[in-house]
């Protein structure tokens, strides 16, 4: 699979929808998966997908999609831009994150957790 760095976006609301619509493709998230990762309903994310909404300047969603963004650059960072390996990591049980990081993520609200995580095994 291939991927690719996804550029900072954080001021412009049409570009950081853009961006994590990309990045729900790139780690073949379910429409449902991002919206919990984003604290939204599944029906805002079809409605982001379509252009009819964006993300709300600092709103919830918006630090989540904001932290997202840059969970992906690291998970990108760590694994070279191998996207099968970073799809593969994503959906690997870890014993620091329990359960997979997708499910951490999705099912407990740990996206900051994962981020952590991320931001740990990058070389300072």
């Amino acid at each position: 699979m291939t991927v690719f760095q996804i550029a900072d976006t954080a001021t412009d609301p049409a570009r950081l929808t853009q961006s994590i619509l990309q990045i729900r493709y790139l780690l073949d998230l379910y429409n449902a998966e991002l919206a919990r990762i984003l604290t939204v309903q599944c029906a805002d994310v079809g409605r982001l997908g379509v252009g009819r909404i964006y993300l709300e300047k600092d709103s919830p969603a918006w630090q989540q999609a904001l932290l997202l963004r840059h969970s992906y650059q690291m998970l990108y960072e760590c694994h070279e831009g191998d996207g099968v390996a970073m799809n593969h990591w994503l959906r690997k049980n870890h014993p620091e994150l329990k359960p997979s990081p997708l499910l951490l993520m999705v099912d407990h609200g740990g996206l900051q957790s994962v981020h952590d995580y991320l931001s740990d095994q990058l070389p300072r």
